[in-house]
């Protein structure tokens, strides 16, 4: 393979076999000190990500993050869902202590490479968050989750720094009221893009105060899936509404 300088790239299952002959270039402390930080970095960027979705809020848990490191590891080698003891990667965490009152529902995999460590340091966490959503464009649209984390790996060869990283995402079996609000914020996210200068005060206000009421039913953590299901029928009529009114 052949990166430029100071430049990343995903690679695959072919670039695996360069990972097996690591040299001690630089110490385990360091790459250790490195991922930890990108690990931190990620995962700030995607809870970000899901405040801007209007996503609930998810606590990073210590178990998953712990099952993430390993898997980070592990895809470097065996680049794909299944570990290498034949087990699913999502059951990583309960290796650890994961409670088996929960369970991890979401894994998104991906990998990095680079000739500059550097580089990683600077641009690893924004990179892994592209490729995450590249991977799987639906990456977080569920609103299930309620305790996540990221975990890296990087490993050193002669010529390139290759990192590996996985994003785990669980919940707990017994938590009540679990619905789907997935078409609520998307829904929801679909307004925000609308330009109130294109439709007449009258069509646009009611547009607004269904969005309103929608933003409340999503806060509503009891809010029920009727609920729900209404809150997003309202504000899709307001959209064929709009469209019918739209000026000319």
């Amino acid at each position: 393979m052949d990166w430029k300088k100071e430049s990343g790239s995903s690679f695959g299952k072919e670039s695996t076999e360069h990972v097996n002959s690591l040299s001690k270039l630089v110490s385990e402390e360091i790459l250790l000190q490195v991922s930890q930080k990108i690990s931190r970095e990620t995962h700030l960027i995607i809870d970000n990500y899901r405040k801007e979705k209007h996503l609930s809020e998810c606590k990073w848990n210590p178990y998953i993050q712990a099952g993430a490191d390993l898997r980070g590891k592990e895809i470097l080698s065996t680049p794909k869902s299944i570990r290498p003891n034949g087990k699913e990667g999502m059951d990583a965490p309960y290796d650890f202590g994961y409670s088996k009152e929960k369970f991890i529902q979401l894994e998104v995999i991906t990998s990095l490479a680079s000739d500059s460590l550097k580089w990683l340091i600077k641009n690893g966490a924004q990179e892994i968050f592209y490729l995450f959503l590249k991977d799987n464009s639906d990456f977080l649209l569920n609103d299930d989750s309620t305790e996540d984390a990221v975990g890296i790996y990087i490993a050193e060869t002669t010529d390139n720094y290759f990192m590996g990283a996985v994003y785990l995402a669980g919940k707990d079996k017994k938590m009540p009221n679990r619905t789907d609000r997935s078409k609520l914020v998307e829904a929801y996210n679909y307004s925000i893009d609308l330009v109130e200068s294109k439709y007449s005060p009258t069509a646009w206000g009611k547009m607004m105060l269904a969005k309103a009421d929608a933003f409340e039913i999503y806060r509503n953590k009891e809010a029920s899936q009727k609920d729900i299901d209404q809150a997003v029928k309202m504000l899709l009529q307001t959209f064929a509404d709009l469209r019918t009114d739209e000026k000319k």
